[in-house]
């Protein structure tokens, strides 16, 4: 009798944890430039093709863009004015990244996988932590703060 057990069905553990892994991998890369961001640092956004997991789960359509992270020096206003890159560009490409993700983290929150959540708990706390970085840059502009307490609501209730 043969025993093969089909590890690839769409209910499996195995496939599960292999998608969420894909879309680990797609978002942690994405947001790359946030988990290494030190306080005076900003981001860019370039246009771009980005990598394109082929996942349901992540509607690359909508990431026609990458982040780059903007080390402070005191030339980085004048750069930034040069390369045509404004707070608005930032945070409603933040924007259009957090409110993916959201969906992302309500999908995960329905599966009953504790290694799969804890990773995701641990870059959402990195994130955090990050956002809160951020934050101290631009702390004199109120819109700025309002998105990213946004984006921290987002990672704190899912």
């Amino acid at each position: 009798m043969n025993s093969k057990i089909i590890l690839h069905t769409k209910n499996s553990v195995y496939y599960q944890f292999h998608i969420f892994n894909k879309i680990y991998f797609f978002y942690s890369n994405l947001l790359k430039p946030l988990l290494d961001i030190k306080l005076y640092d900003k981001i860019g956004v370039n246009k771009s093709e980005i990598y394109n997991p082929q996942i349901s789960l992540i509607n690359h359509k909508k990431f026609n863009f990458e982040l780059y992270l903007d080390k402070y020096s005191k030339f980085q206003s004048i750069k930034r004015y040069i390369h045509k890159q404004s707070r608005n560009l930032t945070f409603s490409s933040l924007t259009i990244i957090f409110n993916e993700y959201y969906n992302v983290l309500i999908e995960i929150n329905k599966i009953n996988n504790l290694q799969i959540k804890n990773k995701f708990n641990n870059l959402n706390e990195q994130l955090i932590n990050n956002l809160e970085v951020l934050r101290d840059t631009y702390n004199n502009d109120n819109d700025v703060n309002i998105n990213i307490a946004s984006y921290i609501t987002i990672l704190l209730t899912t």
